[in-house]
């Protein structure tokens, strides 16, 4: 691996464990969805974006939570992610499992066959607006 590759690999697990420990969320409750729905969902979400991470860096970006939206510039965002695809090229979800749903929040731990990545992986956190998950790791 060169060391580019590995800086860059670096920067994004510690990136994805820095947002991951800051971040919050609330719980406005009322859902009658069941747990298994809302798992299926969450998991389909993770993969969408995993998939346009690494392919579609402005449908990336579109999943992003209201708050990480507002807290990240599309072009600077889109063009990071456009920075890892040309380090990793396109990787999807190997593994998923739930870690934890509490109404319009959840936290999700997946790997996508690449170590340097899927350190930064445990625990992400993604919330619930309108109805659709979205990545919340801001």
């Amino acid at each position: 691996m060169t060391k580019s590759r590995t800086r860059i690999a670096t920067a994004l697990a510690a990136t994805a464990l820095a947002f991951t420990a800051a971040c919050g969320g609330g719980d406005d409750g009322g859902d009658e969805r069941s747990e298994a729905e809302d798992a299926a969902a969450l998991e389909e979400a993770v993969r969408t974006f995993t998939e346009v991470y690494f392919t579609d860096p402005p449908a990336a970006y579109a999943m992003l939570s209201e708050r990480c939206a507002e807290q990240s510039d599309e072009a600077t965002y889109t063009a990071q992610l456009e920075q890892f695809a040309e380090s990793f090229g396109e990787l999807s979800v190997q593994t998923f499992s739930v870690d934890e749903i509490d109404g319009d929040t959840a936290h999700v731990t997946y790997t996508v066959g690449d170590p340097m990545i899927d350190g930064g992986l445990a625990g992400q956190p993604w919330v619930r607006e309108d109805g659709e998950w979205r990545y919340d790791a801001c």
